[in-house]
């Protein structure tokens, strides 16, 4: 377990891959971070069939597994079923009320689906965990912006770039925020930035 759990971290996934496979079968199927992180490397190579089946696994062993409701919530998001995606975000999050990644993705899962008031709760409730989380300000930012709420967006890119000065999307979002307001020099400034 530990010489797949290197592996992985240096990113040598087949050699993971046949490590975790070695623990799941000398388990006899029952170790649940083997079969975790079978799921995200058959994920990770492209294999999001194999990779449900190993989370779905994962879940018949214990029901109360964050982790695989988290890894099924992102392999649908992926495939754009955000409905089942939301489900699962909101499973994971139930089972661990402070899962930051969980909460995220949730948030972005509300946001493209078209439930922007679900977004902005949920990037407000990660915000509440961890304020200094640069995507949460940024994409929270943006679906102000869209809304006119247009003080809010400020607000959310000021914070997005005390965290990071010198992203190009929080210059840019900053830049279309300050045009808005028509402080043209300082708006030229941020694109330019």
């Amino acid at each position: 377990l530990k010489k797949a759990e290197e592996a992985f971290e240096e990113n040598k996934l087949i050699k993971s891959l046949d490590l975790y496979n070695k623990v799941y079968e000398l388990s006899n199927g029952k170790n649940l971070d083997a079969i975790i992180n079978l799921a995200l490397i058959y994920d990770s190579l492209g294999k999001s069939e194999k990779a449900k089946d190993y989370y779905k696994e994962a879940l018949s062993i214990d029901n109360y597994e964050e982790r695989a409701y988290y890894g099924l919530a992102t392999i649908y998001d992926e495939e754009e079923k955000y409905e089942e995606a939301i489900r699962l975000y909101n499973k994971a999050i139930y089972i661990n009320p402070n899962y930051h990644k969980a909460y995220f993705f949730l948030a972005n899962a509300y946001d493209v689906s078209g439930k922007k008031d679900l977004a902005i709760e949920t990037y407000e409730k990660l915000l509440s965990l961890n304020p200094m989380d640069f995507w949460a300000n940024l994409n929270l930012g943006c679906i102000y912006e869209e809304q006119n709420q247009n003080d809010l967006a400020y607000k959310m890119f000021s914070k997005a770039l005390k965290i990071d000065p010198n992203n190009h999307l929080a210059l840019f979002n900053m830049g279309v925020i300050c045009h808005k307001f028509n402080m043209i020099k300082k708006s030229i400034n941020f694109y330019e930035r």
